[in-house]
């Protein structure tokens, strides 16, 4: 998940390609993943777990 995460962030760094996209792509997927995490933590009242899944990107 780590190399993943270092692939898409880099790859802003490069000149225009498709890869741009497909990062930014799998960058939105994985913030709609740590807001699902985040909600399903605070409505079951688990806040103290909130940190324990959230992948942090930059």
């Amino acid at each position: 998940m780590e190399r993943a995460r270092c692939w898409t962030c880099l790859a802003f760094e490069q000149q225009f390609h498709y890869r741009v996209f497909f990062a930014y792509m799998r960058l939105r997927e994985q913030e709609i993943r740590n807001l699902m995490w985040i909600s399903e933590c605070v409505a079951q009242n688990q806040k103290s777990r909130i940190h324990d899944s959230v992948i942090y990107m930059f």
